[in-house]
């Protein structure tokens, strides 16, 4: 029992290492450090923002509680790291404060509503998906994997269903498009999903491969 115990308390210390690495958390201010963090702290609205985009990652991890077997966490954690580093890097290199926080700002808007499914345009969906993602990568065929795509949790409609079914998919199978006996032997796949337009009559989605 006290075995189980420890190996427990271990592993939600790696979890929080991680979400803390990857940028699940707000920027603390106490500790802003570059010109991109003191920038975001000395704005008002960079500062709302990016508290808005960390809840937005903080809260996939109920939804993606179940498709544990197909490792959408580890996943988004992996995908949120790559989305931080390409903000860091892309606001970082403008030569004011105000650029800099106005840059991380929309940067954080979109990255929130990504996270939490609302489409780009139109009234809404009356419920809203959440992003789900898959990585895998085989070393020996150098095959890298790599996808994002909505679900919905309890799918009520036959359009959720759907859609379910077609992100499973994604997440499971191998890159569609491929010719059969093709080896996917140096190949790198990518999948991403965008909600365009969302009412309760109409669901659009992009698809990006």
């Amino acid at each position: 029992m006290g075995q189980r115990g420890s190996t427990w308390r271990t592993a939600c210390t790696v979890v929080a290492l991680l979400l803390t690495a990857s940028g699940a958390d707000a920027l603390d201010c106490a500790k802003a450090s570059t010109p991109l963090e003191r920038a975001i702290c000395g704005s008002t609205a960079a500062t709302t923002s990016d508290v808005a985009m960390a809840a937005a990652f903080a809260g996939l991890r109920a939804p993606l509680g179940e498709a544990v077997q197909l490792g959408s966490w580890d996943a988004a954690l992996t995908d949120q790291r790559i989305w931080l580093k390409k903000r860091n890097g892309e606001c970082g290199l403008l030569k004011s404060n105000e650029s800099r926080a106005r840059c991380a700002e929309q940067w954080n808007l979109e990255r929130a509503r990504i996270l939490t499914g609302r489409p780009e345009a139109g009234p809404g969906l009356p419920r809203q998906p959440a992003p789900f993602f898959a990585r895998r990568s085989s070393g020996s065929n150098w095959f890298e994997k790599e996808v994002r795509v909505y679900r919905f949790t309890s799918p009520q409609s036959t359009v959720e269903r759907l859609v379910n079914t077609r992100a499973d998919e994604g997440l499971r199978g191998e890159p569609s498009g491929l010719q059969e006996g093709v080896e996917a032997k140096g190949l790198r796949y990518s999948e991403n999903w965008t909600l365009s337009y969302g009412s309760p009559r109409l669901l659009s989605i992009r698809v990006e491969r």
